[in-house]
């Protein structure tokens, strides 16, 4: 009796409908892997750079200037500056040579709290030759900014398209690859004065870096309320399925 009921279960367990039941129960859940993954948030433009906010960074000046960047749906770049100063800090990208050429971004927050912000082209070398696109017959082409000031550091954060199609004054960014850039700050909130410090980089940009969710927290929180449904509703038709396809014997 024990060694048929064995056999019974061996035959059901190898047959092909229960076979398929089970590859469809563990590919249900290879797939809710991928939705239970970590998702970055995408960064806000809030003034205020929280810790992991960008995938990517770099520090200069010891530390003084420090540099995040985000790269979203290969379209677009979000950049967020901290700079130990209470004035200018500016960011220039694809110089031919020094500043020339630079596609430059300069922000400040005035003491009232307001935030200003420049997009411009450099016209020379070195010095303060680079006036804003708009007087050139350019285009602003900052999509949002925002930014904060304490009484010892600056911060700002904008956004802009990788390609603005202002080809004259707006050097592309690539979405793979690497960047040439110049960066630097200066004491006041005049981007006419001549920087405390400055140099050049790259950045290296990947499309890997793009986002997908706006809340990393609650997104987290739902996908894994989600995933664990599936599960329970996958192993309950899972189950039905089995007592449909194996009837008892009468």
């Amino acid at each position: 009796m024990v060694s048929l009921i064995y056999k019974t279960i061996l035959t059901r367990l190898t047959s092909i409908p229960f076979l398929l039941i089970i590859l469809f129960i563990i590919a249900s859940g290879s797939s809710l892997k991928g939705i239970n993954s970590v998702v970055r948030q995408t960064p806000v433009i809030d003034g205020a750079i929280s810790p992991n906010e960008y995938s990517s960074s770099q520090s200069f000046a010891g530390g003084k200037y420090q540099l995040y960047w985000e790269v979203i749906a290969s379209t677009t770049i979000s950049i967020g500056i901290w700079a130990q100063t209470t004035g200018w800090v500016a960011i220039g990208f694809e110089p031919s040579y020094m500043m020339l050429d630079a596609d430059v971004i300069y922000a400040w927050v005035e003491p009232t709290g307001t935030v200003v912000i420049k997009d411009t082209y450099s016209l020379s070398l070195i010095g303060i030759d680079h006036p804003e696109d708009t007087t050139q017959g350019g285009t602003f082409d900052i999509l949002e900014y925002n930014g904060s000031e304490d009484t010892t550091s600056t911060t700002i954060e904008f956004s802009r398209l990788l390609i603005t199609g202002d080809q004259d004054y707006d050097n592309d960014i690539p979405s793979e690859g690497s960047l040439k850039i110049i960066w630097a700050y200066g004491s006041s909130d005049s981007f006419n004065q001549m920087p405390s410090a400055k140099g050049s980089s790259t950045m290296t940009l990947s499309s890997t870096q793009q986002t997908t969710s706006t809340d990393t927290s609650i997104q987290a929180t739902t996908t894994t309320r989600t995933a664990a449904g599936f599960h329970s509703i996958i192993l309950i038709l899972g189950l039905v399925g089995i007592i449909i396809a194996y009837p008892r014997k009468q």
